[in-house]
Parts: structure tokens; sequence; C-alpha cells
């Protein structure tokens, strides 16, 4: 009987050793698939990044590459101007004046893919190579130089084509209308919306398989629209810490790129544009302290006294004030003037006086040809 278990074990132990032998042969061949299944995977990401850098690179440096690789993808091109006429058909004058236009249109969309195409290759390179040498110094050399013509990334002024000047009678043809009688020519492209179009979010990144790369990186938020909130962190706030002229050449190139994104002249000139004129006027003086540039700031709170932010600057105008009187063998709770070499349109041959009344501080402007016009209390 104990020869029998004896055997019966011996048995047992065998399909057990043949048993493991295939586990672990399976195991191998399971393990050599993974391994190659890995280096296809590395394989095929390197030649992604290759063509995904080979593509942008060649499309930030030219117009018409940056078209032939959005059309590519699958991006909307801006829609044909439709024919619109005075006469039975379209006059040659009439065919160039339309013609003109679709050029026009695909050129602005040119240049914004351009730049579009700039943010996609270092947002590449930061999400694929962040500790490359010299990388943002490269990064922030191009958005120098972007923020230069970004204020030119607009649409091209689009005159109404549904009514030619002149009066009389007007007939409208399109290509695959069959005939007349149709609608004005379309709307322009939409530039606002491509111009906050998302590196992730981009034809280009889903066409080139770069979308993943993008996922959950600030870099795949990065957008057109966004180049002057970056120029700012990376460029104009840094300069800020010591100003000099470098300062105030980038705060030029900050405005006009805000500017040129505000849609309401009216907003920018009351509301978004005097915070900058004073940020800008306080470095000014910072990088070389006297009193006119104090009457600067001090006409930018006459000019601005109901905006949310003038308290504030009368308190750092105040402060400037007594700093540079101090400094300059002034001294004590009197009141201070500063020669006005520059004085406000409305006021000529003046003086500024600051007083302390009680909470209130009131600036006072002195003109030797009238009464003094106060500015309102804060």
């Amino acid at each position: 009987m104990k020869r029998v278990w004896g055997v019966a074990a011996a048995v047992a132990l065998v399909f057990a050793a043949v048993g493991f032998a295939r586990a672990q042969s399976t195991l191998d061949a399971l393990e050599e698939e993974l391994k190659e299944a890995k280096q296809q995977h590395d394989e095929v990401t390197a030649q992604n990044l290759t063509n995904f850098f080979s593509q942008v690179d060649q499309a930030m440096q030219s117009p018409e590459a940056a078209v032939t690789l959005w059309k590519g993808a699958g991006g909307a091109m801006p829609a044909a101007t439709g024919t619109t006429t005075q006469y039975a058909t379209e006059t040659a004058s009439e065919r160039e004046a339309r013609e003109g236009k679709d050029k026009a249109n695909v050129d602005a969309l040119a240049g914004l893919l351009e730049v579009h195409c700039g943010l996609l290759h270092y947002g590449g390179l930061y999400v694929t190579s962040p500790d490359q040498k010299g990388l943002n110094d490269e990064f922030n050399g191009w958005l120098q130089k972007v923020a230069q013509v970004y204020p030119q990334l607009v649409p091209p002024v689009s005159e109404d084509n549904g009514g030619a000047q002149g009066g009389g009678e007007h007939h409208h043809h399109h290509d695959n209308a069959g005939g007349g009688g149709g609608a004005a020519s379309p709307p322009p492209f939409n530039f606002g919306e491509l111009k906050g179009k998302t590196l992730q979010g981009s034809p280009i990144t889903k066409f080139l398989g770069f979308t993943l790369a993008f996922k959950d990186k600030p870099q795949g938020g990065w957008s057109v629209k966004q180049i002057p909130a970056l120029f700012k962190s990376n460029i104009l706030d840094p300069s800020r810490t010591a100003p000099s002229e470098t300062t105030l050449a980038n705060w030029d190139l900050y405005i006009a790129m805000m500017q040129a994104d505000e849609t309401d002249p009216d907003k920018w000139t009351t509301t978004d544009y005097p915070p900058f004129q004073f940020e800008r006027a306080a470095d000014d003086y910072a990088i070389s302290p006297n009193t006119d540039k104090i009457e600067t700031l001090v006409q930018i709170i006459h000019a601005n006294p109901t905006h949310p932010n003038a308290a504030d600057w009368l308190t750092r105008t105040k402060t400037l004030l007594d700093a540079y009187r101090a400094a300059h063998g002034g001294g004590g709770a009197a009141p201070s003037v500063v020669r006005n070499s520059a004085p406000p349109a409305a006021v000529t041959n003046s003086n500024v006086t600051v007083e302390q009344q009680g909470d209130a501080q009131i600036i006072i402007t002195h003109s030797t040809n009238g009464t003094p016009h106060p500015a309102q209390p804060h």
C-alpha cells in the first residue's frame, strides 16, 4: 500500500513539474511579447516625436507650410467670398476684389497658424524634454519676437459685400448654387476661435498623434490668445524686479498686445489701460526718480479719479513723494510741492500739492493762471 502511495506521489510530482514548466514557458513567452510591444511602442513614440517636430518646426517658420499642415489636419479654412456683382456677370475688377479678400483671409490665417505652430513646438519640448539646456531662454526669445507681431494677428477688415456702392441692381452668384439670387458672401473666418484653440485641442496635435503627450500638462492649455500672459509672466514681470529701459520696452509690447485683444475702445480707455499706464510710469520713476515722473503719476490719478485702483495709486504716489523729499533734504509732514514741467492740458504753469486732512489725502494742482483744481479726497 505504501508502495502504491509512493508511486502516486511521484506521478503527481511529475505532473506538477510539467505544469510548472508549461506555465513558466507561457510566462516567458508573455514577457517576451511584452518586451517586443514596449520596444515597438518606443519606436512608434520616437517616430511620432520626430514627425511632430519635423512638421511643426517647418510650419512655425513658413506661412505656406503652416496652412498646408492645418489643411492636412482637417482644420477649417476661411470660406470663399461669394460672387457679388452689379451687372449680369462679374467684371474683372469685381473678381480681383473678391480674390483679394480671399487672399487677405488666408494670409491672416497663415500668420496666426505660424504662431500656433510655434507654441506647439515649444509646448512639445516642455512636455518631452523639460530639462533641455537653454530651453527657457530660447522660448523667451521667441516670445519677444512674437510679441512684436501679435497686434497684427487680427482678421482683415471686411466690407459688406451684400451691397456695392453707387446703388443699382445687385446680382449674387454662387459656385454651387447654379444661378443667381443667393445671399451675400459669408462672414470672415472665426479668428477668435482659432486664437483661443488650445494645443491639446488643436487639429494638428491630433493629426500628428500628440494629444496624449499634452494631457494633464499646463502646456496643453496654451493658446495664441495666452501669448500676452506668457510674455508677462516670463519676460515683463522678471524685468520689473530691477526696472530699466528694457522694462519700459516690455511694457510697451505688453500694452500693445492687450489693446489688440480688447474689442471695446471705451472699456480699454477707462478700465483696462489706466493700471498699465500707472505701473509703467511707476517703473519709469524707479529707473531715475525725479519730480517730473511723480507729476506723471499724479496726472494719471487726476485723469482717472473714479477708477477702482485710484486710492491705491494715491497712496503709492504719496509714499514715493515722501521718500523723494526725505532723500533730497525734505522732512516733516508739511504739504509736498512738485514742480510741474509737463502740466495737464487743462492746466498751465502749475504746481502739485499733496495735503493730508485727517484720513483723506488731497492732491491739488495749482495754476498760476487761475484757481486751484482739487482732486476728489480718498
